[in-house]
């Protein structure tokens, strides 16, 4: 019996669409898709039906997106309908502020703005030589109080500036400024990159928009940098937006470049960027950052076939491929942001130990400081 690949998915993905298509009487397969030598794509599947199902197939599949029969992208990811952003009262949160919304709108989300405020400080460890015991003891009763005192006033002056920052929302709405989404809002006590881990481990959000400093202010926060803390640690895709760009909606971002490490991973990144925004018709800059050891042949191979792979694959998109030296990395990436009107940048974002982190960032980690674009980072 002859199969023909209906098209080439995530493992996830494919095993959703193949039940979906099993249950409406469809014989279908799934087969490890084979890249090649030079392009690994350990995770991705090709969905295979008969040759006279294809047709069947490719209704049913359409039909159940557009009717909602099928999972979200959100739902197949394991997430919830929230969409999380941390704010800390800055100039800065309107800019993510009127991103989330914006995203929550296209994605159909609920917007929960966070706030982590830093808790009271601890009472001070007694004097252990002080012979007075009764003393000693009323000491640290009067210091535990002072904390509850100290540690309640914060906790009500954080939750009065997210009041009020929740009316300012408010007026940005009807103003038309902002889009129209209901959403809530969270005061939780903590280091904010605790807190917002905690949150993306418990509420499992499908993406977290975060603002950021401009550039010029960035460069001296490296390490202590809260959004690149979360980049780090967080499990969620993380969209950042910094405080000086000049916002021209989401829908209007169509021209786009794309950084991979030319691994099986780029492949599975990219198909989560494009089920996310509805598969959108955009142009697409590849810009590969191999590993430095990578022999320049194979990486031009690897380049090569990736290009092709979502040439063939996503036909709504263009895709060009530019090859950046790596001692002017930075300014020929500049360059090229600036002639080809780049719009956004997209990072596959792994995950590194924390001497990694600190002597060598991950790629998001360092574009986030080097360029004034938005920026999608995909954890892989």
């Amino acid at each position: 019996m002859d199969y023909i690949s209906l098209s080439l998915h995530t493992r996830y993905y494919a095993e959703n669409l193949k039940r979906l298509l099993s249950d409406s009487g469809v014989d279908v397969q799934l087969m490890p898709y084979d890249g090649g030598a030079s392009l690994s794509a350990e995770h991705i599947y090709s969905l295979q039906v008969r040759a006279e199902d294809v047709l069947t197939a490719l209704r049913i599949i359409e039909g159940a997106e557009q009717a909602g029969r099928f999972k979200s992208w959100q739902k197949m990811l394991g997430g919830s309908d929230r969409l999380l952003i941390p704010v800390d009262f800055s100039k800065m949160n309107m800019v993510g502020c009127r991103a989330g919304f914006e995203l929550a709108e296209r994605l159909d989300l609920h917007p929960v703005l966070l706030h982590a405020y830093p808790p009271g400080s601890s009472p001070t460890e007694p004097d252990c030589e002080t012979p007075d015991a009764a003393g000693r003891v009323m000491d640290e009763v009067v210091e535990a109080a002072e904390f509850v005192r100290s540690e309640e006033r914060i906790r009500l002056e954080a939750e009065s500036r997210m009041l009020k920052l929740a009316e300012e929302v408010r007026m940005a709405q009807k103003s038309g400024m902002m889009a129209e989404r209901k959403f809530s809002v969270r005061v939780k006590p903590g280091l904010p990159e605790t807190v917002i881990a905690d949150y993306v481990k418990t509420h499992r959000p499908p993406l977290v928009v975060m603002a950021t400093r401009g550039q010029s202010k960035r460069a001296m926060e490296l390490i202590g940098s809260v959004t690149a803390e979360v980049l780090d640690d967080c499990k969620a895709p993380i969209f950042t937006v910094p405080e000086n760009y000049t916002f021209c909606g989401i829908r209007n971002i169509t021209r786009l470049v794309f950084f991979c490490s030319l691994d099986r991973q780029d492949i599975a990144s990219f198909d989560t960027l494009m089920r996310m925004f509805g598969f959108p018709e955009i142009d697409v800059w590849i810009v590969p950052v191999p590993d430095r050891h990578a022999a320049g042949s194979k990486s031009k191979a690897k380049g090569e076939d990736l290009r092709g792979y979502l040439t063939t694959n996503y036909p709504m998109a263009k895709f060009e491929i530019a090859w950046l030296e790596s001692k002017d990395f930075n300014a020929q990436l500049s360059e090229l942001v600036k002639r080809e009107g780049l719009q956004m940048m997209i990072v596959p974002n792994k995950r590194k130990n924390i001497f990694a982190r600190l002597f060598n960032p991950g790629i998001a980690h360092k574009f986030l400081f080097e360029q004034d674009l938005p920026m999608l980072a995909l954890p892989v």
